[in-house]
């Protein structure tokens, strides 16, 4: 299975934005991400998590995807291909979809993760998968962590149902931070997947007014 080498369609990006507005009531304004490669990590509630940050930010994302989502919803895998989704699979080493995720920072497009590896975990945030900082740490590309909230949670059963359901879905972003570390000393990415978490908890679970 290989990832396309696509980005998301200006339009579709504007879509995305005036869909999340309208029907789940995003708070306006857009987030200005830095230039060139960038990963954009952050908590994961539901499958509308990429919608929403998607329509907040002022790049289009590539983001990582649970490759049974990916092949499970067949009438939805062109438009994953459009927007260059790149599968992944749980448990596994996942050589290719980092390999892809790494091509794709060194040609400077920006990576969406959610380093949780799953939606609505029982314990928010309390392990991340080290995919985010491996990937900073070899492509040099800074991290934007974020926190998104408002959206309903996954119940593990019903996935469309928080994206058909209104909310009141908002999204906040932290600093950049860097991971200036091997990326295979494993206590180095142990040290700066701590420090990814701290930076996503220290993100204030309140709705803004505005997207800054």
């Amino acid at each position: 299975m290989k990832a396309s080498s696509r980005t998301l369609p200006p339009f579709l990006h504007a879509l995305d934005r005036m869909l999340m507005r309208i029907w789940h009531r995003l708070p306006p304004g857009v987030h200005r991400l830095p230039a060139g490669p960038v990963i954009v990590a952050g908590n994961h509630r539901s499958g509308l998590d990429p919608l929403v940050v998607l329509a907040a930010v002022d790049r289009p994302l590539r983001f990582l995807m649970a490759a049974e989502y990916y092949e499970r919803i067949v009438w939805a895998r062109p438009l994953f291909d459009l927007a260059g989704i790149i599968p992944v699979r749980e448990h596994a080493t996942n050589v290719q979809a980092l390999a892809a995720a790494l091509e794709a920072l060194q040609q400077g497009q920006a990576i969406g993760i959610f380093p949780e590896g799953m939606a609505n975990p029982p314990k928010p945030l309390a392990r991340l998968l080290p995919g985010a900082v491996f990937l900073a740490a070899a492509s040099g590309a800074p991290i934007v962590p974020f926190r998104v909230g408002g959206v309903w949670p996954f119940d593990h059963i019903h996935m469309w149902r928080p994206i058909f359901r209104p909310s009141r879905a908002w999204v906040r972003f932290g600093d950049p931070l860097f991971v200036r570390a091997d990326p295979h000393d494993r206590q180095a990415l142990r040290e700066a997947m701590a420090q990814l978490r701290r930076a996503i908890l220290a993100i204030p679970r309140t709705r803004p007014a505005r997207i800054t």
